[in-house]
């Protein structure tokens, strides 16, 4: 369960063969001003994931270190969804079939820019109707998260363009309350 409290960092984050991203500096925030993420160290990832039928976990170091076809396989173990129905919620890269979510498959996930699913007064598929969907992959024209007109902005773009030189930009959903947006 996702709680009282979501959070979602959504963004493309390009690096080097040689070097992990460094996300550490300063992101600002609308209303909790100015928050320092730390370096711990190159490669540290505190939220590691576990290789594919392996109890290992990996860091941004240990997998520049694997095959080209291990990093592959890891990325595509990967979810291309995650859902929370009991607060709501769909985090999602590109977005879904607003016609038929929740069976709207991996490619549609990864890339669609379906004219309906950005407007969701077009949602037709019932399991959407209390659904809020948090996505990227369409950056915004201004560089600032894009909230849908209607009731809790049912759809969220938070891709402001951070690999065209934009933002990096962070939300942290708190039920009943004000989206809190952070950006670099």
């Amino acid at each position: 369960m996702l709680g009282t409290l979501g959070t979602a960092l959504l963004g493309m984050v390009l690096w080097q063969a040689t070097d992990p991203p460094d996300i550490s500096r300063q992101w600002t925030g609308e209303k909790l001003g100015t928050v320092v993420l730390e370096a711990k160290g190159p490669g540290y990832n505190e939220h590691a994931r576990q290789l594919p039928s392996e109890d290992a976990t990996i860091s941004i170091s240990d997998f520049k270190q694997l095959s080209e076809a291990r990093q592959v396989a890891w990325l595509k173990s990967l979810p291309t969804i995650y859902a929370a129905p009991e607060d709501g919620l769909v985090f999602v890269h590109a977005g879904v079939d607003p016609d038929r979510y929740p069976d709207c498959g991996d490619e549609v996930r990864m890339w669609t820019r379906k004219r309906e699913f950005f407007d969701p007064r077009q949602w037709t598929a019932p399991e959407l109707r209390h659904m809020r969907v948090v996505h990227g992959h369409t950056p915004t024209p201004d560089s600032r998260p894009q909230l849908s007109s209607g009731p809790m902005g049912r759809r969220l773009n938070i891709d402001t363009g951070a690999v065209y030189g934009g933002a990096l930009t962070a939300v942290v959903l708190r039920l009943g309350e004000p989206d809190l947006f952070f950006q670099t």
